[in-house]
């Protein structure tokens, strides 16, 4: 649910690795479908690189899971390399700011849209834009409806606030859905409870 974690797990000593040692478990494989990405540690210089980039990444973005695995090995093992600030995630790029062709393509679609609505989810929640998102609805006058985890996003009394669309949502809210011209997706990914 785009939860920002950063689990810490355990493993066999790095030499049983990939030996079918006892209790060994292949916790990359596992956690890869369910995770932003994880890590094993191999060698005790890269935990502080690790960790910092795991926080950065659970954090930045759509805020997720990150799995570091530890050889049990390294937790008896000392180092005194320095944390640096710096991170270096190859493919790893989050561009938080649209660009102005864009906005000006959403301007111009909410003008010509008869019954434009907004679709606000947990995103919104999560970066603390609930008052941003309330003031443009408000301005705009535009119909709202949340997913079940971007309830809160606007005040429930808002008189644009439709309620929760999907299978336990509001009719009001359904039909909103169901007949709009324009649906603006604002922190949500369109699962199927929606």
């Amino acid at each position: 649910d785009s939860l920002p974690l950063v689990v810490f797990t355990g493993q066999v000593a790095t030499p049983g690795i990939g030996k079918d040692a006892f209790q060994e478990a292949d916790l990359l494989s596992m956690t890869t479908p369910i995770t932003k990405h994880n890590y094993q540690v191999k060698k005790i210089e890269d935990i502080p690189r690790i960790v910092h980039e795991a926080f950065h990444l659970a954090n930045t973005g759509r805020k997720g899971p990150v799995v570091i695995d530890f050889p049990k090995d390294m937790g008896v093992l000392k180092t005194d390399v320095e944390l640096t600030k710096d991170i270096n995630i190859p493919g790893y790029e989050v561009n938080s700011n649209p660009n102005k062709e864009d906005i000006n393509k959403l301007i111009y679609m909410i003008k010509e849209a008869k019954k434009p609505l907004i679709l606000a989810g947990a995103g919104i929640n999560h970066s603390k834009s609930n008052h941003l998102l309330t003031e443009f609805v408000t301005r705009h006058q535009i119909p709202t409806v949340t997913t079940l985890l971007g309830l809160g996003a606007v005040p429930y009394h808002h008189p644009l606030f439709l309620g929760m669309g999907g299978m336990h949502g509001s009719y009001a809210s359904n039909m909103a859905l169901t007949n709009c011209d324009l649906l603006i997706n604002l922190g949500s990914r369109f699962d199927d409870r929606l």
